[in-house]
């Protein structure tokens, strides 16, 4: 994992000296709540009902995450060959959806992009927003969000799940809801 880069009351717990697994469980038991990705830790922090922003979700179909009050942003998949992002809908009728291992992309000429440092910190502000009480979503963000879990199918990992993908992701993406093609 890659440092971050100093910011006032942020602590790098990943490069941290005092790290231990019992200062892991402590923490994801403690907190607010847990923004990272789909990694052991996000079990633990599931596991004392603590709500998690998920980024960087992969599989695809499993972008809607485990817990209750959890969401989460899926990668997105980029056409090596045709030089475009693939949008919802294909991902969802392709196998690209269920996609875990690297060797499956790259047989596929499908590359998946981190989340963006924009995207993380919407995803972030919102989880703040909801935990506070204050997360707002409109009749165009809950469009959105049917819109995009209309498009899972049985065997998609997230098939019937009632998480959300996060609201300001849908909004920057939602060309990619309705097959309309952009390049980054």
């Amino acid at each position: 994992m890659r440092r971050i880069r100093p910011i006032e009351k942020v602590i790098d717990y990943a490069h941290l000296k005092a790290r231990s697994d019992w200062l892991d469980v402590f923490l994801c038991a403690s907190c607010k709540f847990f923004l990272g990705s789909a990694s052991g830790l996000l079990a633990v922090a599931n596991i004392f009902g603590k709500p998690c922003a998920i980024a960087n979700q992969v599989p695809v179909s499993h972008a809607l995450g485990f817990g209750f009050y959890d969401i989460a942003i899926p990668r997105l998949m980029w056409s090596v060959r045709e030089q475009r992002y693939l949008d919802f809908g294909e991902i969802f009728e392709s196998d690209v959806a269920n996609f875990r291992f690297t060797r499956l992309f790259e047989e596929s000429g499908v590359q998946p992009l981190e989340s963006t440092p924009e995207d993380i910190r919407n995803l972030a502000v919102e989880m703040l927003e909801r935990c506070e009480g204050r997360g707002v979503y409109t009749q165009e963000d809950e469009a959105l969000q049917q819109c995009f879990k209309a498009l899972m199918r049985p065997g998609h990992y997230s098939y019937g799940g009632i998480n959300r993908v996060g609201r300001d992701f849908l909004r920057k993406y939602a060309h990619l809801l309705d097959g309309r093609q952009a390049t980054p």
